[in-house]
């Protein structure tokens, strides 16, 4: 109703109270969910709090692309908002698979340590290169169901198989070791 965007609570729209109350609460209880272990609730705190940010932004954001000349489809905005988001991601699910924020910050320490800056091995820059080319695979297939749907549909038969055999051959040589699912633990 229009009445509750009128309304404030603490000098925060009523609107935007109750979804940062229903959102805290819902991210608490989701940590919660996963274990009696802080790190799975401050991973919820950590959900909860980046949603929270973004939905107050929404606005002020869209009047501050539009000054600069820019929306939310530009190339810019969308590569910087997917590595945020990686970023946010990898970071949260460290800290949820930590066995405590001890472990999750001295993992982080060692992640984001001049080490990051280094050239690495052989077999890291075929990870990098492999990841780059899987990215962009998703990149140009992202309007498809699945990326790789289009891709190479055109190519001639040798060239497009070959390129099939070259992805398993990449997905079992970077398989790692077999892995539980994580929710078996739960």
């Amino acid at each position: 109703s229009s009445w509750i965007k009128t309304e404030k609570i603490l000098f925060i729209r009523t609107d935007q109270f109750i979804y940062i109350v229903a959102s805290s609460i819902i991210w608490l209880l989701t940590g919660l969910w996963h274990g009696p272990n802080y790190t799975f609730i401050f991973w919820g705190f950590l959900n909860g709090t980046l949603l929270i940010l973004f939905h107050l932004q929404i606005k002020p954001r869209k009047r501050f692309l539009k000054k600069i000349g820019l929306n939310n489809n530009h190339l810019l905005v969308i590569i910087i908002e997917t590595i945020f988001t990686l970023t946010f991601v990898i970071v949260a699910w460290i800290i949820f698979k930590s066995n405590s924020l001890t472990d999750a910050k001295i993992y982080l320490r060692i992640v984001f340590s001049k080490s990051l800056f280094s050239v690495p091995s052989i077999f890291p820059k075929l990870t990098i290169l492999s990841t780059i080319f899987y990215f962009t695979i998703e990149w140009i297939g992202r309007g498809d169901p699945f990326a790789l749907a289009q891709l190479g549909a055109s190519w001639k038969r040798i060239f497009r198989w070959s390129f099939y055999y070259c992805l398993i051959i990449s997905i079992f040589y970077f398989a790692g070791r077999q892995q539980g699912f994580i929710y078996f633990q739960f």
